[in-house]
């Protein structure tokens, strides 16, 4: 699929690019508006666009993934009012002026965003996703569309059907159409192969091989992992998107030291508080936490900063008070 294309995730340009939306310290976001690579005419010279339009526009699916799992938002509308997903649809419209695998890497885009719940109904001009598809005549898109629920009416437009040329093609799309639907769940935009609600649903420890938030361009797992500090990644469900969460600082847990804490004690605070399931098999014994939680419990209970009770279900359940 890629044999006649080099995507723009392997330039220098984009390694900038992905660094400065990772640093938590820059404001740059994957959705900034960016250049397109078309010949500079009157028409195109105000046009301003997301990183997820040039992926579309440049029928680049890794660059499309790759900015989805950096953040983008995937109903982004460029100064025309088109989403990711139009320019792919309406790319699909000009197949006799692309390559073949142009045309695979234009149905995988289009493919990949209705996947992942975009909106298919948005209509800024006088044509739907769907209502591209049946244009373009084709059956892969049509059917999915209908199966992720696209509307077939939309006040002010012709019937998607009445854009099929052929009888047998109305008969199918009006089978397709009567279909009982219910909207596949999510693939995670990890890209892990799960489906959201089995994957970044919740929150997963955030990968040492990235590169650290903290902009020094090293990767996370020799970088600020080593310093303690633990990120993990969230969907963020109202925003759509995966989200970097700070978790498990240690409060005044750690202040009880006096500021004396070694470091291996610090190491053990935050493990404490981390959810087993995160925890490397070389971490504390029960026995271990036990004693280190009775070292907190007993520090801050005479200071009446918490309640007997309190103090007995902290060592019960193993858990540092925040």
């Amino acid at each position: 699929m890629m044999a006649d294309c080099q995507s723009w995730i392997f330039s220098k340009d984009f390694q900038a690019t992905r660094w400065n939306i990772v640093e938590i310290g820059v404001e740059e976001g994957p959705d900034q508006s960016v250049g397109i690579d078309v010949p500079p005419s009157d028409v195109l010279y105000a046009y301003k666009s997301g990183q997820i339009h040039r992926a579309a526009m440049n029928a680049d699916p890794l660059h499309l993934c790759e900015i989805i799992r950096l953040g983008a938002d995937m109903n982004l509308k460029d100064s025309n009012g088109l989403t990711a997903l139009q320019l792919a649809m309406e790319c699909l419209l000009c197949s006799a002026l692309i390559s073949s695998n142009q045309l695979k890497r234009i149905r995988f885009i289009a493919r990949t965003l209705i996947e992942q719940h975009v909106d298919i109904d948005y209509t800024p001009n006088t044509l739907t996703p769907l209502h591209s598809a049946c244009l373009a005549r084709d059956w892969e898109l049509i059917e999915l569309l209908l199966h992720h629920g696209a509307r077939t009416t939309t006040p002010g437009l012709r019937h998607p059907a009445d854009l099929l040329t052929s009888a047998s093609d109305k008969e199918r799309f009006r089978s397709l159409e009567k279909s009982p639907k219910t909207r596949p769940p999510q693939p995670c935009p990890c890209w892990s192969g799960k489906l959201l609600a089995d994957c970044h649903a919740v929150d997963q420890p955030y990968p040492d091989t990235f590169y650290c938030i903290c902009g020094s361009k090293r990767q996370y797992g020799k970088c600020c992992k080593k310093r303690g500090k633990l990120y993990f990644h969230r969907w963020n469900t109202a925003e759509r998107y995966l989200k970097v969460k700070f978790q498990y600082d240690l409060g005044d847990a750690l202040q009880l030291l006096g500021g004396r804490g070694s470091t291996q004690e610090i190491a053990d605070a935050q493990m404490i508080s981390m959810p087993r399931k995160f925890l490397p098999s070389e971490t504390l014994s029960e026995e271990e936490t036990r004693r280190f939680l009775e070292r907190i419990r007993d520090g801050m209970q005479p200071k009446g900063l918490i309640e007997p009770a309190y103090g007995y279900a902290m060592q019960k359940l193993q858990f540092l008070p925040r």
